[in-house]
């Protein structure tokens, strides 16, 4: 039912010092550096894996009127910095059905391409299920919820 990785998110108080710090460390160039995801509450810096088409996002919260940027701000108050999201390929609506009939919620997204598997359930993890992206990189949005 997984198929692939497609990225994982890590939450930062300093988001340009974080993209520096990646940058050297790891020596790979970011795509994009503190971009505001617009209607998100969070700003996001991209690091490409090589052609794998994942990818290091380092994020931080700068609202918590929206659902990421709110679950950002939490993540970051009671955990601090690190590992917010890993986010998994997966045939979604198949996924959400099985995640369903095994008793678990799942916590929908205000994007119909994902949905998410609360942390308690899975070793303190949130894991995001979502549709693989299509060539051009954008997502394919299955018709779930």
């Amino acid at each position: 039912m997984v198929s692939g990785f497609d990225h994982i998110d890590v939450v930062v108080k300093d988001i340009h010092q974080a993209t520096r710090d990646y940058e050297r460390i790891l020596g790979i160039k970011p795509t994009e550096v503190a971009v505001e995801q617009e209607g998100q509450g969070f700003m996001q810096s991209e690091f490409p894996l090589g052609d794998s088409g994942s990818y290091i996002y380092i994020v931080q919260p700068t609202s918590d009127k929206y659902q990421a940027g709110a679950a950002m701000k939490q993540t970051l108050e009671r955990s601090g910095e690190g590992i917010h999201v890993i986010a998994l390929t997966v045939d979604v609506e198949n996924l959400m059905e099985h995640v369903k009939k095994s008793g678990e919620d799942v916590i929908t997204s205000n994007h119909s391409h994902s949905f998410f598997v609360h942390p308690k359930r899975l070793n303190r993890v949130l894991y995001q299920l979502m549709a693989p992206r299509l060539s051009n990189g954008t997502i394919k949005a299955p018709n779930f919820i």
